[in-house]
Protein backbone atom coordinates (compact mmCIF):
# COMPACT_ATOMS: atom_id res chain seq x y z
CA UNK A 1 0.00 0.00 0.00
CA UNK A 2 2.82 2.41 0.89
CA UNK A 3 4.50 1.66 -2.43
CA UNK A 4 1.28 2.37 -4.32
CA UNK A 5 0.81 5.63 -2.43
CA UNK A 6 4.38 6.61 -3.28
CA UNK A 7 3.80 5.89 -6.97
CA UNK A 8 0.54 7.86 -6.91
CA UNK A 9 2.24 10.87 -5.32
CA UNK A 10 5.02 10.68 -7.92
CA UNK A 11 2.52 10.56 -10.81
CA UNK A 12 0.45 13.46 -9.46
CA UNK A 13 3.59 15.52 -8.83
CA UNK A 14 4.87 14.93 -12.37
CA UNK A 15 1.45 15.72 -13.83
CA UNK A 16 1.37 19.04 -11.99
CA UNK A 17 4.91 19.94 -13.03
CA UNK A 18 4.24 18.97 -16.63
CA UNK A 19 1.10 21.09 -16.72
CA UNK A 20 2.98 24.11 -15.35
CA UNK A 21 5.76 23.66 -17.91
CA UNK A 22 3.18 23.40 -20.69
CA UNK A 23 1.52 26.63 -19.49
CA UNK A 24 4.87 28.42 -19.50
CA UNK A 25 5.46 27.09 -23.00
CA UNK A 26 2.14 28.49 -24.16
CA UNK A 27 3.03 31.89 -22.67
CA UNK A 28 6.36 31.85 -24.53
CA UNK A 29 4.57 30.80 -27.72
CA UNK A 30 2.12 33.69 -27.42
CA UNK A 31 5.12 36.01 -27.01
CA UNK A 32 6.64 34.56 -30.21
CA UNK A 33 9.60 33.13 -28.25
CA UNK A 34 9.38 29.79 -30.04
CA UNK A 35 12.75 28.42 -28.90
CA UNK A 36 11.77 28.92 -25.26
CA UNK A 37 8.31 27.50 -25.96
CA UNK A 38 9.85 24.38 -27.51
CA UNK A 39 12.12 23.99 -24.50
CA UNK A 40 9.20 24.11 -22.07
CA UNK A 41 7.08 21.70 -24.12
CA UNK A 42 10.02 19.26 -24.30
CA UNK A 43 10.41 19.40 -20.52
CA UNK A 44 6.67 18.87 -20.07
CA UNK A 45 6.91 15.72 -22.22
CA UNK A 46 9.82 14.50 -20.09
CA UNK A 47 7.57 14.79 -17.03
CA UNK A 48 4.50 13.30 -18.70
CA UNK A 49 4.95 11.57 -22.04
CA UNK A 50 1.30 10.54 -22.34
CA UNK A 51 -0.38 13.92 -22.93
CA UNK A 52 -1.13 14.54 -26.61
CA UNK A 53 -1.35 18.30 -26.06
CA UNK A 54 2.31 18.64 -25.13
CA UNK A 55 3.39 16.97 -28.39
CA UNK A 56 0.87 19.07 -30.32
CA UNK A 57 2.22 22.30 -28.84
CA UNK A 58 5.80 21.20 -29.41
CA UNK A 59 4.98 20.55 -33.07
CA UNK A 60 3.51 24.03 -33.48
CA UNK A 61 6.58 25.63 -31.87
CA UNK A 62 8.90 23.61 -34.12
CA UNK A 63 6.84 24.67 -37.14
CA UNK A 64 7.39 28.32 -36.22
CA UNK A 65 11.11 27.56 -35.96
CA UNK A 66 10.90 26.01 -39.47
CA UNK A 67 12.05 22.66 -38.06
CA UNK A 68 9.36 20.93 -40.09
CA UNK A 69 10.64 17.35 -40.02
CA UNK A 70 10.82 17.42 -36.23
CA UNK A 71 7.41 19.08 -36.11
CA UNK A 72 5.81 16.27 -38.12
CA UNK A 73 7.42 13.73 -35.78
CA UNK A 74 5.87 15.56 -32.82
CA UNK A 75 2.47 15.46 -34.50
CA UNK A 76 2.86 11.71 -35.07
CA UNK A 77 3.48 11.34 -31.32
CA UNK A 78 0.46 13.51 -30.58
CA UNK A 79 -1.75 11.26 -32.73
CA UNK A 80 -0.55 8.19 -30.82
CA UNK A 81 -1.65 9.76 -27.53
CA UNK A 82 -4.90 11.38 -28.70
CA UNK A 83 -7.85 9.79 -26.87
CA UNK A 84 -10.86 11.01 -28.85
CA UNK A 85 -12.04 12.52 -32.14
CA UNK A 86 -11.74 16.08 -30.85
CA UNK A 87 -8.08 15.62 -29.91
CA UNK A 88 -7.34 13.83 -33.18
CA UNK A 89 -8.96 16.68 -35.11
CA UNK A 90 -6.75 19.24 -33.37
CA UNK A 91 -3.61 17.28 -34.29
CA UNK A 92 -4.58 17.00 -37.97
CA UNK A 93 -5.41 20.72 -37.98
CA UNK A 94 -1.97 21.56 -36.57
CA UNK A 95 -0.29 19.17 -39.02
CA UNK A 96 -2.10 20.87 -41.91
CA UNK A 97 -0.98 24.30 -40.75
CA UNK A 98 2.63 23.11 -40.54
CA UNK A 99 2.45 21.67 -44.06
CA UNK A 100 0.89 24.93 -45.28
CA UNK A 101 3.86 26.82 -43.82
CA UNK A 102 6.17 24.46 -45.72
CA UNK A 103 4.40 25.05 -49.01
CA UNK A 104 3.35 21.38 -49.17
CA UNK A 105 -0.16 22.32 -50.27
CA UNK A 106 -1.43 18.92 -51.42
CA UNK A 107 -0.38 17.29 -48.15
CA UNK A 108 -1.83 20.19 -46.17
CA UNK A 109 -5.18 19.77 -47.93
CA UNK A 110 -5.16 16.06 -47.11
CA UNK A 111 -4.54 16.89 -43.45
CA UNK A 112 -7.38 19.41 -43.34
CA UNK A 113 -9.72 16.93 -45.07
CA UNK A 114 -8.82 14.33 -42.45
CA UNK A 115 -9.46 16.88 -39.70
CA UNK A 116 -12.90 17.64 -41.14
CA UNK A 117 -13.63 13.90 -41.39
CA UNK A 118 -15.97 14.28 -44.35
CA UNK A 119 -18.26 16.80 -42.66
CA UNK A 120 -20.23 18.92 -45.15
CA UNK A 121 -22.58 20.89 -42.90
CA UNK A 122 -23.32 21.95 -39.33
CA UNK A 123 -19.74 22.99 -38.78
CA UNK A 124 -18.39 23.64 -35.30
CA UNK A 125 -16.18 26.65 -34.57
CA UNK A 126 -13.14 24.39 -34.96
CA UNK A 127 -14.45 23.11 -38.30
CA UNK A 128 -14.90 26.69 -39.52
CA UNK A 129 -11.34 27.51 -38.48
CA UNK A 130 -10.07 24.51 -40.45
CA UNK A 131 -12.11 25.58 -43.48
CA UNK A 132 -10.41 28.99 -43.39
CA UNK A 133 -7.00 27.28 -43.46
CA UNK A 134 -8.18 24.98 -46.25
CA UNK A 135 -9.33 27.96 -48.34
CA UNK A 136 -6.01 29.74 -47.71
CA UNK A 137 -4.13 26.64 -48.85
CA UNK A 138 -6.19 26.42 -52.04
CA UNK A 139 -5.54 30.10 -52.71
CA UNK A 140 -1.78 29.68 -52.29
CA UNK A 141 -1.90 26.65 -54.57
CA UNK A 142 -3.56 28.81 -57.26
CA UNK A 143 -6.85 26.90 -57.05
CA UNK A 144 -8.99 30.02 -56.79
CA UNK A 145 -12.31 28.48 -57.87
CA UNK A 146 -11.97 25.75 -55.25
CA UNK A 147 -11.12 28.41 -52.66
CA UNK A 148 -14.33 30.27 -53.55
CA UNK A 149 -16.31 27.07 -52.96
CA UNK A 150 -14.77 26.61 -49.51
CA UNK A 151 -15.37 30.25 -48.58
CA UNK A 152 -18.98 29.73 -49.68
CA UNK A 153 -19.32 26.94 -47.11
CA UNK A 154 -17.99 29.34 -44.48
CA UNK A 155 -20.40 32.10 -45.55
CA UNK A 156 -23.33 29.66 -45.42
CA UNK A 157 -22.39 28.65 -41.87
CA UNK A 158 -20.99 31.90 -40.50
CA UNK A 159 -21.93 34.96 -42.55
CA UNK A 160 -19.32 37.26 -41.02
CA UNK A 161 -17.80 40.34 -42.60
CA UNK A 162 -14.45 38.57 -42.81
CA UNK A 163 -15.90 35.59 -44.67
CA UNK A 164 -17.62 37.81 -47.22
CA UNK A 165 -14.45 39.87 -47.63
CA UNK A 166 -12.24 36.84 -48.26
CA UNK A 167 -14.69 35.30 -50.71
CA UNK A 168 -15.00 38.66 -52.46
CA UNK A 169 -11.24 38.91 -52.81
CA UNK A 170 -11.18 35.36 -54.19
CA UNK A 171 -13.88 36.26 -56.72
CA UNK A 172 -11.56 39.01 -57.98
CA UNK A 173 -8.89 36.36 -58.65
CA UNK A 174 -11.27 34.26 -60.72
CA UNK A 175 -12.43 37.34 -62.64
CA UNK A 176 -15.99 37.34 -61.30
CA UNK A 177 -16.04 41.05 -60.46
CA UNK A 178 -19.84 41.48 -59.99
CA UNK A 179 -19.86 38.71 -57.36
CA UNK A 180 -16.76 40.24 -55.78
CA UNK A 181 -18.46 43.64 -55.60
CA UNK A 182 -21.61 42.12 -54.09
CA UNK A 183 -19.68 40.24 -51.39
CA UNK A 184 -17.48 43.20 -50.51
CA UNK A 185 -20.42 45.58 -50.22
CA UNK A 186 -22.11 43.05 -47.91
CA UNK A 187 -18.90 42.87 -45.88
CA UNK A 188 -18.88 46.67 -45.48
CA UNK A 189 -22.47 46.63 -44.26
CA UNK A 190 -21.40 44.14 -41.59
CA UNK A 191 -18.18 45.96 -40.69
CA UNK A 192 -18.00 49.63 -41.62
CA UNK A 193 -14.62 50.19 -39.94
CA UNK A 194 -12.36 47.80 -41.85
CA UNK A 195 -9.98 49.50 -44.27
CA UNK A 196 -9.10 46.19 -45.94
CA UNK A 197 -12.67 45.68 -47.16
CA UNK A 198 -12.86 49.16 -48.69
CA UNK A 199 -9.55 48.69 -50.47
CA UNK A 200 -10.61 45.29 -51.80
CA UNK A 201 -13.87 46.78 -53.08
CA UNK A 202 -11.92 49.60 -54.74
CA UNK A 203 -9.88 47.05 -56.70
CA UNK A 204 -13.01 45.10 -57.66
CA UNK A 205 -14.63 48.30 -58.99
CA UNK A 206 -11.58 49.49 -60.91
CA UNK A 207 -11.35 46.05 -62.51
CA UNK A 208 -14.83 46.73 -63.89
CA UNK A 209 -13.73 50.25 -64.91
CA UNK A 210 -16.26 51.73 -62.47
CA UNK A 211 -13.86 54.53 -61.64
CA UNK A 212 -16.39 56.95 -60.18
CA UNK A 213 -17.76 54.29 -57.85
CA UNK A 214 -14.22 53.27 -56.90
CA UNK A 215 -13.33 56.87 -56.06
CA UNK A 216 -16.46 57.15 -53.92
CA UNK A 217 -15.43 54.06 -51.97
CA UNK A 218 -12.04 55.62 -51.24
CA UNK A 219 -13.69 58.85 -50.05
CA UNK A 220 -15.89 56.80 -47.75
CA UNK A 221 -12.89 54.88 -46.43
CA UNK A 222 -11.05 58.10 -45.56
CA UNK A 223 -13.85 58.94 -43.13
CA UNK A 224 -12.75 55.99 -40.98
CA UNK A 225 -9.87 58.16 -39.74
CA UNK A 226 -7.53 56.96 -37.04
CA UNK A 227 -4.06 58.21 -36.06
CA UNK A 228 -2.27 54.95 -35.24
CA UNK A 229 0.28 53.25 -37.48
CA UNK A 230 -1.95 50.82 -39.34
CA UNK A 231 -4.70 53.40 -39.91
CA UNK A 232 -2.16 55.92 -41.23
CA UNK A 233 -0.68 53.33 -43.61
CA UNK A 234 -4.16 52.59 -44.99
CA UNK A 235 -4.86 56.30 -45.42
CA UNK A 236 -1.58 56.58 -47.32
CA UNK A 237 -2.66 53.76 -49.64
CA UNK A 238 -5.97 55.52 -50.27
CA UNK A 239 -4.32 58.85 -51.14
Amino acid sequence: ILALIGILIFVISNFGEANKLNSKGLEAYESADYEMANSYFTKAIEKDGTNYEYYLNKGMALSELKMYKDALTAFDEALEHADNNSETQMVWRARGISLLYQGSYDEALEAFETALNGKESRYSDTDIDILYYKAETLDKAGRFVDAVLVYSKIVDSNASAGAYMLRGMEYVKVGDYPSAESDLRTAIKKDKKNYDIYLALYHALTSQKKHDDAAAVLEEALKLGGNKGEALVNQGKIY
